[in-house]
């Protein structure tokens, strides 16, 4: 169950277990499973979406998670294999990782891994594969809280990382959920979001030249 406070002038509402943007009547996220009552809660700060994780359970992910001085780096390569623009929106894990700098720590952060994905990620030592603690939104949010920043496709948790103000990059495709609107590398839903888009239907390349390219001014502090 959630506890949610949306700006009424945003036009939103909330029925049925999901969040709904009137102003173009529709979802504006998939369906949410809830976690638990009072795990997570909606407040609304001077007209920003607010979003909350339970203190303890964080401090736990965070032991798990680990400490060094690098910064981290969460990163969700596909969603629901299912939903009629996954072989559009989604990405094999060897393609982002590859284009990633060295010098960050990246964690994976989505609850399902496909096959492909397992095998690679097997062999990439170097990345922390977080699935295993993840069993709820409120896990996903634990993590995303000890994050700096987080990489994804357009899932859901790339909203649930913007409605909890951390910084996330989405990477959209060619033809993007209208959500998204068009030719904006920010989103008016969430205010630390920034927007990936390919030029080109199919072509990833651009998009991860991009990100490596402004991974190199995050990590120096230098403001996008």
């Amino acid at each position: 169950n959630f506890n949610i406070g949306l700006p009424i002038e945003k036009g939103y509402a909330f029925q049925d277990g999901r969040i709904y943007n009137a102003m173009y009547h529709a979802e504006a996220w998939d369906d949410i499973e809830g976690p638990t009552k009072g795990a997570i809660k909606y407040a609304v700060h001077r007209g920003k979406l607010l979003l909350q994780t339970n203190a303890a359970i964080s401090d736990k992910l965070k032991q798990e998670i680990g400490s060094n001085h690098e910064r981290r780096i969460g990163i969700v390569c596909s969603g629901n294999p299912v939903h009629k623009n996954d072989i559009f929106r989604s990405i094999s894990l060897e393609t982002l990782i590859e284009a990633l700098p060295s010098d960050y720590s990246v964690l994976m952060i989505q609850k399902d891994i496909r096959a492909e994905d397992g095998i690679y990620l097997r062999q990439k030592t170097t990345i922390r594969d977080l699935s295993q603690t993840i069993s709820s939104f409120e896990d996903t949010a634990s993590i995303i809280q000890n994050l700096d920043l987080v990489i994804s496709v357009d899932t859901s948790v790339a909203h649930l990382a913007g409605a909890m103000g951390k910084p996330v990059w989405i990477l959209l495709p060619f033809h993007p959920d209208f959500r998204w609107l068009r030719d904006r590398s920010n989103s008016p839903w969430y205010p630390t979001a920034r927007l990936y888009r390919q030029s080109k239907a199919g072509d990833w390349t651009g998009v991860l030249e991009n990100v490596r390219k402004d991974l190199e001014l995050f990590a120096q502090g230098i403001p996008l």
